[in-house]
């Protein structure tokens, strides 16, 4: 379940990044604001990563011992 929470996190961050770097693209080229949001939500997006990554390796210790 986890890993699928993950997966949509991450199909709706590139969908999301890859809308927000068409518009600033298309408006505003000479300056990449994209990359505010895109390290941000990334950020976040590093932490669901890590909380997955060890919870579930914390609940496979949990079964084993």
């Amino acid at each position: 379940m986890a890993k699928r929470g993950l997966l949509m996190h991450t199909a709706i961050y590139v969908v999301v990044i890859l809308f927000l770097l068409a518009i600033n693209l298309s408006t505003y080229p000479k300056v990449l604001w994209i990359k505010w949001p895109m390290m941000g939500w990334g950020l976040g997006l590093l932490f669901h990563v890590l909380g997955v990554v060890l919870f579930t390796r914390s609940e496979r210790q949990i079964r084993v011992d």
